[in-house]
């Protein structure tokens, strides 16, 4: 199976390198070096280099064919993406040739690179459904069709780079296998985030006028200040981050069990949204921080029942697991085919 691609150092590789692994005969290629060597081609505009290395990565059952630097999708866009399913397992992917202008490059390539595990299952899940669809790579939705992240309702919504590159945050997972009983956490909301962040400094600042101090642990800080076992030490947790910040927070979040209080940070969606229901994962909170002390006050005064949404948020986050996630992702790509097929 075609392995996750680990960060962006794909785009340093040369166009010889990727050539001297595609003509390697017989000899075992590490799966993340095999990975950047198509980024490598891709960035390079080889076509050929960049087929041949696909096959060899990938399954039997996958025959995915690329065009590079083609035609634009009809928005213009540079981060679409089409792809094309001519039967089952016979995938291709046409790059617009207005990728190659954006300084974005070496990012969205790679974002289109790390989702070819989900297409590699596509071709294996036995879905027979064949069509024409947009691919928005970058995190923000230009055409209708797969994406990572959109507002609009025409978004077939699929798991985030992050969250395939990780093989579904397998390692957060392990860390945050058992935490503290609810009774032994502190009775406190617990939120960090980056010094650099303007909006972020903005809400702690409201967090401060909102209620008691005792009601809170929230600062400003790197991650390096803090781990998985400060969240989970509490009994509430503040999550503000955008969609297109991927899936890692959120998740991390609800794994621990703690009470997730959801404070929009804009009307953008990921796939798990759409699996995340108020009162029964998370406690809604008003952009505005307006009703914040009210929902504070209600979460002390109702344990139990904070304690209960936490613990099914949890068991959501437990239930997305990487190979959950493929499988529905499967089915994702095949309604977003059926839906426009031309």
């Amino acid at each position: 199976m075609l392995e996750a691609v680990r960060g962006e150092a794909g785009a340093r590789f040369t166009l010889r390198r990727a050539v001297a692994l595609a003509e390697a005969d017989g000899t075992a290629v590490p799966p993340p070096l095999l990975r950047k060597s198509i980024i490598g081609a891709v960035l390079c505009r080889d076509e050929a280099t960049c087929e041949r290395l696909l096959a060899r990565a990938a399954s039997g059952r996958f025959f995915p064919r690329v065009r590079l630097g083609c035609a634009d999708a009809p928005s213009g866009s540079a981060d679409v993406v089409m792809c094309e399913v001519a039967a089952p397992g016979a995938i291709s992917f046409a790059l617009p040739a207005s990728l190659y202008a954006t300084p974005h490059l070496p990012q969205l390539v790679t974002r289109w690179v790390t989702a070819l595990p989900l297409f590699e299952a596509y071709a294996g899940s036995g879905q027979t459904g064949t069509g024409r669809v947009a691919f928005n790579v970058a995190f923000r939705q230009a055409e209708p069709g797969l994406a990572y992240c959109g507002v609009r309702t025409d978004a077939a919504l699929i798991p985030d780079p992050e969250f395939i590159s990780s093989l579904g945050h397998q390692r957060m997972r392990q860390r945050l296998a058992e935490g503290p009983p609810w009774a032994e956490r502190r009775r406190v909301a617990f939120w960090r985030g980056p010094k650099d962040s303007a909006n972020l400094c903005a809400f702690v600042q409201g967090l401060a006028e909102a209620g008691p101090a005792t009601m809170f642990d929230v600062a400003l800080a790197g991650p390096a200040s803090y781990g998985v076992e400060h969240w989970q030490a509490c009994r509430y947790a503040f999550e503000t981050d955008s969609a297109t910040a991927g899936s890692g927070g959120l998740l991390q979040k609800l794994l621990t069990g703690s009470t997730v209080l959801k404070v929009p940070a804009d009307a953008t969606r990921m796939w798990l949204h759409e699996r995340m229901r108020p009162w029964e994962h998370f406690v809604p909170v008003a952009a505005n921080l307006s009703d914040l002390e009210k929902r504070m006050a209600w979460l002390h005064a109702h344990e139990a029942e904070a304690e209960a949404i936490g613990r099914q948020g949890r068991a959501l986050a437990l239930a997305a697991t990487f190979e959950a996630e493929l499988a529905r992702g499967c089915e994702t790509i095949a309604a977003a085919l059926g839906d426009c097929v031309s």
